[in-house]
């Protein structure tokens, strides 16, 4: 998986996104003289809006032009921020932030349980005693529900994209394929088309829990769609806030 085209449409792909929302789970989890990092921060839609809050944040994405265009959004408003770049299963870091958050479902990208335990491994140790991990997933429902046999696509003057997925379901989980063509047009009026795969991996969430809890995290709160109240079967993401609480 690599941005190579998406990033230039990301963010008009997640214009109903509820940035505030997430923006204000984490000011509940950090104060401002704490150190939080955005573990896969895409464009920055968060962590831009927390620097603007007086937050200090740091990114890292695996993406050379997502984070470009991060740094842009920081340079327009004359905010800064430490930017890396590097895999989420690199994190190679101890006992420094107090949150780190992952949001739009990025833990859906790792593509197996060893690759999802080491990641959390690595956000563990990373947060200080008593810190916060927050981070959602897709459900299994929306999955089903949602992205089998799903298909959207936007027309404008200067460009057009289609984006396709279907579902392959497992007895232990799913796993759900994006297809994206993008049709640009070029200098000389033609258009020229661009074809990304994405491919996210979706466990049930009680398997999200349980590796929290072996890894040495307490469960604080399971939010179905930002609201304490509900069920996997309910909501679109589950959003889990995690406590390093055991040494």
């Amino acid at each position: 998986m690599a941005y190579e085209t998406l990033y230039q449409f990301y963010d008009l792909l997640m214009e109903e996104v509820p940035y505030h929302q997430y923006t204000q789970l984490v000011k509940r989890y950090a104060n401002k003289d704490n150190y939080i990092l955005d573990i896969a921060c895409g464009t920055g839609s968060v962590l831009v809006r927390l620097i603007e809050a007086g937050y200090l944040v740091d990114g890292l994405d695996l993406s050379d032009e997502m984070l470009l265009i991060t740094k842009q959004k920081l340079n327009n408003q004359k905010l800064n921020a430490h930017l890396f770049h590097d895999d989420m299963r690199n994190i190679n870091i101890e006992d420094t932030y107090q949150c780190i958050y992952s949001f739009l479902d990025s833990i859906n990208y790792l593509h197996n349980e060893k690759d999802i335990f080491h990641t959390f491994t690595r956000v563990y140790k990373a947060l200080k005693q008593n810190g916060y991990f927050i981070f959602d997933v897709h459900s299994i429902h929306n999955v089903h529900e949602i992205f089998d046999g799903f298909c959207y696509n936007e027309v404008s003057d200067d460009y057009s994209y289609l984006w396709n997925a279907y579902v392959e379901k497992e007895d232990y989980y799913s796993t759900v394929h994006h297809e994206f063509n993008f049709f640009i047009e070029q200098t000389n009026k033609l258009y020229k088309r661009f074809i990304e795969y994405h491919k996210q991996v979706i466990y049930p969430y009680e398997k999200y829990k349980n590796l929290l809890e072996k890894i040495g995290f307490c469960i604080d709160h399971i939010l179905y769609d930002f609201k304490e109240s509900g069920s996997d079967k309910d909501c679109q993401k589950i959003i889990f806030i995690a406590k390093k609480c055991l040494t």
